[in-house]
C-alpha cells in the first residue's frame, strides 16, 4: 500500500491520469463531428469510425488498469477480455487511418473499397491469431498473479498493428499524381506521432505514450479537416468566398506578378426554383 491505496488502485489512477485527456479529446471530436453538417458524409463517417475505435481501445485499457494485479477469477476474466478486445480495437483504429487518408487524397469510392478489403484481411488474420491464443498463450498470457505477459507470437501482433501505417505511404506512391503538399503534411501528422510513440511503448513497457500522441495526431488531422471545410460550400463542395479571398491574397503577395482571368457564371431563372418549390428543392437543384 502507498498513501492508503493498493498497487492495483495506484495502477488504475495512473491509467486515468494518462488516458482521461486523450479520451476527453476524442469524445469532443466525436460530438463535434456528429453536430457538423458536411457535403462529404463519407469523410465524416470514416472520421467517426476512427474516433469510435480509438475510444473503445482506450476504455479496454482502462478496464485492464482497474483489475491489474487484483486477485481472483473475476479479475482474470476481465483482464483477459480487456486485452483481447484491446488488440481488436487497436488494429481497427490503425486500419481506418489509411482509409481516411486515401479518401482525402483520391475521393474515389472504388479505391476505398479495395483498400478496405485489404485492411479487413489484415484484421481477420489478427482476429484468427487472437482466437488461437485462447488456451495457447501465443499472443499474450494473463499469469496466475493476474499480470500481462507477452507471448511468443507477440511480434506478429506488432506487425499487424503497424503495417497499416506503412500501407499509407505505399498507397500514396501508387496515387502520387493526386498527392499534393497538404496531403503529405496530413499523412505525416496522422502517422508519425502515433507511430513513434507506439514503438517507444513497445521498446519501453510502461511508458504509455501511444494514446496521448494518437489523440494529438488526430487533433491535428481534425483541425485540418475543419479548416478545409470552412473553405468549401456545404452544398456543392466547391471553394467558397473565404477561399477566394485567400487566393487573392496569395496573388497579391506573389513575388512575380502573372496575368490572370476572372470568370463569372450565372444561371438564368434559377430563383424561380426557390420561389416555386422552396429553398430545399433549390439546394437539390
Amino acid at each position: 500500500r502507498r498513501n492508503g491505496l493498493t498497487a492495483g488502485e495506484m495502477e488504475f489512477i495512473n491509467g486515468l491520469n494518462i488516458l482521461v485527456g486523450p479520451l476527453g479529446a476524442l469524445l469532443l471530436m466525436a460530438v463535434d463531428s456528429l453536430r457538423r453538417h458536411s457535403a462529404d458524409t463519407v469523410q465524416r463517417n470514416i472520421m467517426l469510425a476512427l474516433i469510435g475505435a480509438a475510444i473503445l481501445a482506450i476504455l479496454c485499457e482502462l478496464a485492464y488498469d482497474a483489475y491489474a494485479n487484483a486477485p481472483g477469477a473475476v479479475a482474470y476474466a476481465v483482464l483477459y477480455a480487456s486485452c483481447f478486445a484491446f488488440f481488436i480495437f487497436q488494429l481497427l483504429t490503425f486500419s481506418i487511418i489509411p482509409l481516411f487518408l486515401d479518401y482525402a487524397i483520391n475521393q474515389d469510392m472504388g479505391r476505398l473499397k479495395k483498400l478496405a478489403l485489404l485492411m479487413g484481411a489484415l484484421w481477420t488474420v489478427n482476429l484468427t491469431f487472437l482466437l488461437l491464443n485462447i488456451g495457447s498463450g501465443f499472443y499474450f498470457q494473463i499469469t496466475p498473479e493476474n499480470t500481462y505477459l507477452r507471448g511468443e507470437g507477440h511480434i506478429i501482433r506488432v506487425v499487424c498493428d503497424y503495417l497499416p501505417l506503412l500501407v499509407i505511404f505505399g498507397d500514396m506512391l501508387l496515387c502520387r499524381k493526386n498527392v499534393r503538399p497538404e496531403h503529405i503534411l496530413l499523412s505525416l501528422l496522422a502517422v508519425v506521432p502515433a507511430g513513434v510513440s507506439g514503438l517507444i511503448d513497445l521498446a519501453f513497457p510502461g511508458v504509455r505514450l501511444l494514446w496521448p500522441f494518437f489523440a494529438l495526431s488526430l487533433l491535428f488531422v481534425y483541425l485540418f479537416i475543419v479548416r478545409a471545410a470552412y473553405s468549401l460550400d456545404s452544398i456543392t463542395g466547391v471553394y467558397n468566398r473565404r477561399k477566394c479571398d485567400e487566393f487573392l491574397d496569395e496573388l497579391a503577395r506573389a513575388p512575380r506578378r502573372k496575368p490572370y482571368v476572372f470568370m463569372m457564371l450565372d444561371m438564368d431563372r434559377f430563383k424561380e426554383i426557390n420561389d416555386t418549390f422552396g429553398h430545399a428543392q433549390g439546394d437539390q437543384a
